[in-house]
């Protein structure tokens, strides 16, 4: 992810047309590569970005990290240093079989980048949203499959792959993913695929527009999520219906997982993405009703309310103050698996809204 960071930040700096020059005909050329040496196994590159891009480009700083595409750079190089002192600590057989995987999950990546480069984000593209979502799993999933295999190996447990649960370890990426596009929908808009684009795009064109209008003001990464679950609802809601039918499909252990990484990514603990208290429910309730009706059941829409809750701390304990105590603790810790009636009913006991 630290080198993804990297690669898109350097495109956006340089622009996808010098990128594209650079790659025309060679990809080949910056993938990762290993060899054998002196009966040690080692990753390499064979370029160096300071030979390609201006210095004065790679001064630019990277947003997210606060550091110079230069310094970012050396810590990549850093990283690339450490990860062969630990192959050297290995057998070179065990050596070799990570590092071709290491360089098969890293050049997988590569190749997905170098599709957003060359062909466009597929959410300007034609097709509907369920080509789109096939079209994702396709692109998406050797690398998921890939990193896990990596992680098997590393862990001498290979066997795992071969397990039934397999899936739901290869769709716990797919959800992290799912998360990400949401919370990176402005950065990726024109510039490469996003599934929640994707979704806006092709079933909601009200909200597609809004987007268009104004992504300028998903800035702040605090309250990115709770400004998206109130002007985009339709949308969001429909990928975290696609993130529950996953979840709904994967043992408890998984779940667990994801449930954290709901909280963790989506309602970020302590951020007030909403900020609205008492009465102001109520317009909250209509804003998003307005907008979901005829497309989505009254039940679905305050379940969806009883999940956008949690974007406020405010709205927050006040759901809480209206559930018994497992209510709330299922709230907390398994929102993905409840039932759209359950929250449906936790709402509205908390808040006594008029349709």
């Amino acid at each position: 992810m630290f080198g993804d960071e990297f690669i898109d930040g350097i495109s956006q700096a340089t622009g996808k047309a010098f990128i594209a020059r650079l790659i025309k005909g060679n990809k080949e050329h910056f993938y990762l590569r290993y060899k054998a040496e002196n009966g040690k196994t080692i990753l390499y590159y064979h370029f160096d970005v300071r030979q390609l891009i201006d210095a004065a480009l790679l001064e630019n700083v990277n947003e997210k990290y606060a550091i110079s595409y230069n310094r970012f750079y050396d810590l990549l190089l850093l990283l690339l240093e450490d990860i062969n002192q630990q192959l050297s600590k290995l057998p070179q057989h065990f050596a070799e079989a990570t590092a071709q995987r290491i360089t098969g999950v890293c050049n997988a990546c590569f190749d997905t980048y170098i599709h957003d480069i060359e062909d466009g984000p597929v959410q300007h593209n034609s097709g509907n949203s369920a080509e789109l979502l096939h079209f994702h799993t396709q692109k998406n999933q050797p690398v998921q499959y890939q990193l896990l295999e990596l992680r098997c190996l590393l862990a001498k447990q290979l066997h795992v792959m071969e397990h039934p649960s397999i899936e739901g370890w290869l769709n716990i990426i797919s959800v992290m993913q799912y998360y990400d596009d949401m919370l990176d929908a402005a950065a990726d808009d024109e510039y490469q695929d996003n599934i929640f684009l994707n979704i806006a795009r092709q079933k909601f064109d009200d909200e597609w527009n809004w987007f268009k209008e104004n992504k300028h003001l998903l800035v702040n990464a605090a309250t990115i999520a709770g400004t998206l679950s109130v002007h985009m609802p339709c949308s969001v809601h429909a990928c975290m219906k696609l993130i529950s039918r996953m979840v709904q499909q994967m043992d408890w252990q998984q779940q667990k997982i994801c449930n954290y990484l709901l909280r963790k990514n989506w309602f970020v603990t302590g951020a007030n993405s909403i900020n609205l208290s008492g009465p102001a429910i109520h317009s909250l309730y209509h804003n998003i009703a307005s907008k979901m009706k005829g497309r989505v059941g009254a039940v679905e829409i305050k379940a969806y309310l009883a999940d956008a809750c949690f974007h406020s701390e405010v709205l927050r304990q006040r759901l809480f103050a209206g559930s018994t105590w497992a209510e709330a603790y299922e709230m907390r810790l398994n929102m993905l698996s409840m039932s759209i009636d359950k929250k449906c009913r936790i709402f509205d006991k908390a808040f006594s809204v008029k349709d």
